[in-house]
């Protein structure tokens, strides 16, 4: 098993981390994935980090004991406190291990991301992506500055164009 460096590696370390708000470390039905959790493991001096993504994660590593850390999607998540705080891996084979996350607080956490197409003197393409990575659903609004001189013509949700600059969504 080789990484993209050329790097070769006896076993892969696979699972995925996941909302865990009973505290059991076992992914029930309910319980969707946090995808863009970033998993450490450390052994001595090689520190490799493994991103969740469509639901699972997967990294070359080599034999032997590897201490975890995570960054979960935001500060609202934390390890169970059934998750273990190292994994040994053997000298050859694939080892699945899935970690949960317990809610700190019960409230919505609104990350946005977007990008643009522009072209000089034509329409320009404006992309806002808007994710709720929390513990609890969101019912609100999303409010978003765009100024006087843009106007929004169309989008995948419903849309109010305000006075101010700005766009509800």
């Amino acid at each position: 098993k080789m990484d993209a460096q050329g790097h070769v590696y006896p076993g892969l370390l696979g699972g995925t981390a996941f909302a865990d708000p009973d505290g059991n470390c076992e992914q029930d039905s309910t319980e969707p994935a946090l995808n863009g959790t970033v998993l450490s493991f450390t052994n001595g001096s090689e520190v490799f980090h493994a991103v969740v993504a469509a639901d699972h994660y997967m990294v070359g590593l080599g034999n032997g004991p590897y201490a975890v850390d995570a960054t979960p999607v935001s500060p609202y998540w934390e390890f169970s406190a059934c998750d273990p705080s190292s994994v040994a891996l053997p000298a050859s084979g694939d080892t699945l291990v899935s970690f949960g996350f317990t809610p700190l607080v019960s409230a919505p956490y609104i990350t946005m991301d977007g990008w643009a197409q522009n072209r000089l003197c034509m329409p320009s393409t404006y992309t806002l992506h808007y994710c709720n990575n929390g513990t609890a659903n969101f019912t609100g609004a999303v409010q978003v500055s765009i100024g006087n001189e843009a106007t929004v013509d169309s989008a995948s949700v419903p849309w109010q164009n305000n006075a101010n600059g700005t766009v509800t969504f």
